[in-house]
This record gives C-alpha cells, sequence and structure tokens, in this order.
C-alpha cells in the first residue's frame, strides 16, 4: 500500500519579499509530480507566508479573528495556486476542513487554512490525526530549529533532534495572526499529545526532502 504523506508547506517558501518565486514553485510542482508518479500519496497544507504577513499588516485596525480570516484566505490562494498546477493529479479542490476523513482518488490532496485559531501548522497536525497518520513533514525556510533565536544569539546551535517539552520551551505555547514559528504552539501542544513525530527541514533543498520522503537520513531537525 502507497504510503501518505502529511506535508506542512511554509508558504515563505512561496513568496519573497520581491513577490511570487516561480522558479521555485516550477521545481517544487516538478518534484511532487515525480513523487507522485513513483507511487508516493501526499496530503500538503499551504501556509500563507509573506502574503498572509502583508496582508494582516496592511490592516493593523481589524479584530484579531478579522486578521485571521485575512490570513486564512491567503493560504487559501496559495493553494489555489498549487492545485491548479498541479492538474490532474492533485485533487479538484483545495480542502479546507481538517475533521473530515479524506479518501484518495488522485495522488495529491492540497490543504489549506481552516478557521481563527487555527494555522496552518495546526490544520497539519488535525488532518493526520483525523486520516490515522503518525508523522508530519515542515517544510519551511531553515534547515534546522536552533537552541535559540541564531538572529539574537550567537551562540545558537542547530538540533538534529529535540523533545517535544524542549521544543514547546523554545516557541512558547501562544498563537496569533501571521506567527513566524518552526512550528507554531498551539500545533506542537497537539502533536505531542498525539505523539506525532515532525521532521522539520529547509523546503528549497528538494533533494533533502526527497530523502526525509524515503526514510533516509535528511538535513534538519526531527522532534518527537
Amino acid at each position: 500500500m502507497a504510503q501518505t504523506f502529511v506535508i506542512s508547506l511554509g508558504g515563505s517558501l512561496f513568496a519573497l519579499p520581491k513577490g511570487l518565486d516561480k522558479q521555485y514553485i516550477n521545481r517544487l510542482v516538478g518534484f511532487i509530480k515525480k513523487q507522485a508518479e513513483s507511487g508516493q500519496r501526499m496530503l500538503i497544507v499551504m501556509g500563507g507566508g509573506q502574503l498572509c504577513r502583508d496582508y494582516i499588516k496592511a490592516a493593523p485596525e481589524a479584530r484579531r479573528d478579522d486578521q485571521d480570516w485575512v490570513g486564512i484566505m491567503s493560504t487559501r490562494l496559495n493553494a489555489e495556486l498549487l492545485r491548479a498546477k498541479l492538474g490532474a493529479l492533485a485533487y479538484h479542490e483545495v480542502v479546507i476542513d481538517p475533521t473530515r476523513k479524506l479518501s484518495f482518488r488522485q495522488p495529491i490532496i492540497i490543504a489549506a487554512g481552516y478557521k481563527p485559531g487555527w494555522s496552518t501548522d495546526y490544520v497539519a497536525v488535525m488532518i493526520a490525526r483525523t486520516n490515522g497518520i503518525r508523522s508530519i513533514i515542515n517544510m519551511t525556510n531553515v534547515d534546522y530549529v536552533y537552541s535559540a533565536d541564531p538572529k539574537k544569539d550567537r551562540s545558537a546551535r542547530p538540533l538534529s533532534e529535540i523533545t517535544w517539552t524542549d521544543f514547546k520551551r523554545l516557541v512558547g505555547g501562544k498563537w496569533q495572526p501571521g506567527l513566524n514559528s518552526p512550528f507554531d504552539p498551539i500545533a506542537s501542544k497537539l502533536a505531542a499529545s498525539e505523539k506525532m513525530q515532525v521532521d522539520i527541514l529547509n523546503g528549497r533543498n528538494l533533494q533533502n526532502l526527497a530523502a526525509c520522503l524515503s526514510g533516509r537520513s535528511f538535513k534538519g531537525t526531527r522532534i518527537e
């Protein structure tokens, strides 16, 4: 039986400050198609990234829930782009309800934000739980989780492994719209309670992602 992967795809990989990274998006689409043709199935949850943060910053006076809805819609726009580019390989609509059990008619399902207070990392954990999947790959724009913020602490060191207890100490316990974290605090709490494994890696290194998908050694951080 084909293996199914849940992937939380950071929106920061899609859009640079100057706009959409079309070259990367095309490389990623080619990679996903190749993986699907080899028999792998993927549930990909698309984040909002810079698009999300830009839109939220444009409405500082808005209520928190309204800011969250703006962010959610940015994840759905990114998801629709990825779904459209994958064509017939992807399920015909973007999934927005992570509590709905899914059946694969196509090898790829694209999902996006659900409702206020739910980051796309949390959506990925919920989709995994709903569908009986015990591990998640988090594609982000950094190579590792670090022992501290490397932009603020020169002694910060990369971590290849970390427990959920230690990781939750690093990221804290609060969620806010547009939060930029290796894996969001609320999602971390749920993943820990479900005893899930989350692999965090740099999504721009597709060769490294292939190693992770195949169960080989990869450059990144495993949380469990």
